[in-house]
């Protein structure tokens, strides 16, 4: 586990965030909020090797979802599109293609978080 508590902390070392002690030891999901960021993470189990993901979401950046192992392997994993484009010399119906995969894909993507267990709402 130090290998995820020190590239979770190296991630974030510009904003001073940490994983909660208590986070390491019961392996328990949970949520940081500390310097505009909100951040989401959870523990689980790849093929026999321990993980932390964490879905980090601030208003100045892309959204982050990575995936750091024990074993010091680091992934990014799929987020949401910021945004979508198109030619200059788009038609309408071009736009509206463009428009409406890049709704259904962020839609695909939410729904997996949600699913994964990030982005509950708070009772």
């Amino acid at each position: 586990m130090e290998n995820i508590e020190k590239a979770f902390t190296d991630y974030f070392a510009h904003w001073d965030i940490r994983l909660p002690p208590e986070a390491m030891e019961s392996k328990q999901q949970g949520k940081i909020l500390k310097a505009g960021w909100i951040v989401e993470y959870l523990f689980g189990v790849d093929e026999g090797v321990e993980y932390l993901d964490f879905y980090a979401v601030h208003r100045m950046t892309d959204d982050r979802h990575e995936r750091v192992y024990t074993d010091g392997r680091h992934e990014s994993l799929e987020t949401p599109m910021e945004m979508y484009g198109y030619p200059g010399d788009a038609d309408e119906a071009t736009k509206q293609r463009a428009m409406d995969e890049y709704h259904a894909h962020n839609k695909e993507v939410y729904e997996r978080l949600r699913k994964k267990g990030f982005l509950k709402r708070e009772s």
